[in-house]
């Protein structure tokens, strides 16, 4: 049921009571006079009673007013306790710590982080590759963890919450780059850049098996992933390689990146994973916002690459 009237309301009434002056108790409140008066006249309608006696020299408080006063101080002060009780409810949970691979890209990262912590208030968030971002799980250092796969998962809980493709990083001035859509034979002349397959065994292992079946055998040189000079040294001729969207703008002048015809071979599910237990509840609540946001992001980017292509 809902009341006929609300706590500002009561505050306004207790300010004017102590001030016993519509003028003092509105500089008091950093009000003009008009919409205090406006309150206090519903507080009275709501209540069916007048509270005030005005005068010349201020308001005096009537017998209703008098009555009412101390319960009003009650209210407030009740109101003010349940308040005091849920910040510090919130200030005694615990930390609920997230990773977040980096084909989530911050400027997707960071409204998810506000969703997230509508649910959980104390909540923090960190970006990283899916290997470090496991290994922090294994030592507990994270409660859940947005991860790439596939990966070794052996005992997690998962939930695949998004997809991400993989664009072709390759020389601007290589003929492959001036097709729409070009291939991985188009580039067999070329090193593939890739990285370690300690880096992440299970998507490293996952990738090769796609490229001996495509009787795709490029010729490698071994890189730590994300680095600059790798882009640097695509730019310059000497090689290629496949980037996830969290490293699409990182291109420099000389490096084009385009969509490939196997490229759903290689995409990436992102997936929430967490270890069964207490916090499983939590996880998945998060897990869920995630989906949600994400699939949304995606429309929106889908849309504006679709309105790209038919200019």
């Amino acid at each position: 049921m809902s009341l006929p009237f609300d706590l500002r309301q009561l505050h306004y009434f207790v300010a004017v009571a102590e001030e016993e002056s519509f003028r003092k108790a509105a500089e008091r409140l950093h009000l003009s006079q008009p919409p205090l008066s406006r309150q206090i006249k519903q507080l009275e309608e709501a209540l069916g009673a007048t509270l005030f006696e005005r005068n010349t020299g201020g308001v005096s408080l009537t017998l209703a007013g008098r009555a009412l006063l101390p319960k009003a101080r009650r209210l407030l002060l009740d109101a003010h306790a349940l308040s005091g009780i849920a910040q510090s409810v919130i200030e005694e949970s615990p930390v609920t710590k997230v990773g977040v691979t980096i084909a989530i890209l911050p400027d997707t990262l960071a409204p998810l982080v506000t969703l997230w912590q509508k649910v959980v208030p104390r909540l923090t968030a960190r970006s990283g590759y899916t290997g470090e971002l496991l290994a922090a799980l294994a030592k507990h250092e994270l409660d859940l963890a947005f991860i790439g796969l596939p990966a070794e998962t052996t005992g997690l809980e998962l939930q695949v919450v998004d997809r991400e493709p993989l664009y072709l990083a390759l020389p601007t001035g290589h003929p492959a780059a001036r097709k729409r859509t070009p291939s991985l034979k188009d580039l067999a002349e070329l090193p593939l850049f890739w990285w370690p397959r300690s880096h992440n065994p299970a998507y490293h292992d996952h990738c090769w098996r796609h490229f001996r079946a495509l009787n795709f055998t490029p010729d490698v040189i071994e890189v730590e992933p994300g680095q600059f000079l790798t882009h640097e040294r695509i730019a310059r001729g000497e090689g290629f390689t496949l980037l996830n969207l969290g490293r699409k703008h990182a291109g420099v002048k000389g490096m084009t990146l385009r969509p490939f015809k196997e490229s759903t071979r290689f995409e990436i599910q992102v997936a929430a994973a967490w270890w069964p237990g207490k916090t499983s509840e939590t996880a998945q609540q998060l897990a869920d916002i995630a989906k949600t946001q994400l699939a949304s992001v995606r429309q929106a980017r889908d849309a504006s690459s679709r309105d790209a292509r038919s200019d």
